[in-house]
């Protein structure tokens, strides 16, 4: 009886190529997979950070300062809110903020995007003074004055003209650039500068919202951003509370 022949090297290496070629295709092909993953967690941590500031607003009639993504685990106000010595001022300003989660009764994890970093949390300085700055007046509501543009038409607001948002939640996206590390480090900037995330990124009253665009250069842009105006919190308080009858 004749003995089994096994296979050549030549046959060898092509279906080791061509098992390569299913390997890297189904990698290519889920990434796309991975990312949509990445941003779905990201919205769902949004909207559970959402529903602690409106329940903090009900308590509180006020925004929470942010606090200080630059804080080590071990430091003592690691997640909390940092008012200023002023009223109404908050410590923690620019590209430090983040959203101060043991102040909100959150988790550590909810505090962070898809990708792990900390989500960067912007309240407009006159949200978070101690006069129940977010508080129905009768039939008028308070401004807070952050502005947002996208990045296609950046001379054009989107947020309601002479209102402005209350606040602003920015995750950083994939590349994470200027996004906190869950353990105080920042994400710096690699290569080129991108002009509407660094906006995002290093504070001020001007923002950006927009799809995304991951083209390398001055129109790049990944981050995923939520605002809401005064007038949508207070109504999101519900009746009796926030100055609502």
């Amino acid at each position: 009886m004749k003995g089994q022949q096994g296979f050549t090297l030549i046959e060898l290496s092509v279906v080791l190529a061509i098992v390569g070629l299913l390997v890297g295709g189904g990698l290519m092909a889920s990434g796309p997979l991975f990312e949509r993953a990445h941003i779905q967690q990201t919205q769902q941590t949004l909207d559970q950070i959402e529903s602690a500031l409106t329940l903090f607003a009900i308590r509180q009639d006020r925004l929470p300062c942010p606090a200080d993504g630059a804080l080590q685990p071990n430091q003592l106000l690691y997640g909390r809110e940092q008012p200023g010595a002023k009223p109404g001022s908050c410590t923690i300003v620019d590209g430090h903020a983040v959203v101060p989660w043991v102040t909100l009764g959150l988790h550590d994890g909810l505090s962070a995007d898809g990708w792990g970093r900390r989500i960067s949390y912007v309240p407009a300085a006159t949200m978070t003074g101690p006069d129940h700055p977010l508080r129905r007046q009768g039939i008028t509501y308070p401004s807070g004055g952050l502005k947002v543009s996208t990045p296609a038409t950046p001379s054009v607001e989107i947020t309601p003209p002479g209102e402005g948002a209350a606040y602003l939640l920015i995750s950083h996206g994939h590349d994470g650039t200027y996004g906190w590390m869950r353990g105080g480090g920042q994400v710096q900037l690699s290569g080129a500068r991108h002009p509407f995330e660094e906006a995002n990124g290093q504070g001020g009253s001007a923002f950006y919202q927009g799809s995304l665009n991951e083209l390398r250069g001055p129109t790049h842009f990944e981050d995923v951003v939520r605002w809401r105006t005064a007038a949508f919190i207070i109504q999101s308080c519900g009746p009796a509370a926030c100055g609502n009858p």
